[in-house]
């Protein structure tokens, strides 16, 4: 899923290089779960 969301991880390399863009996977039997692909963590996003 490539969006408009932010990881909330405060280490994801998303939150230093701004040039990188998110990237979430969902997680399987979880509602409204999703991965980020670069640091795992997982975020409820609506």
């Amino acid at each position: 899923m490539d969006n408009n969301y932010k990881c909330n991880n405060p280490k994801c390399i998303t939150t230093t290089e701004k040039y990188i863009h998110q990237k979430f996977t969902k997680i399987k039997n979880k509602e409204d779960m999703y991965r980020c692909i670069y640091c795992d963590h997982e975020q409820r996003i609506k």
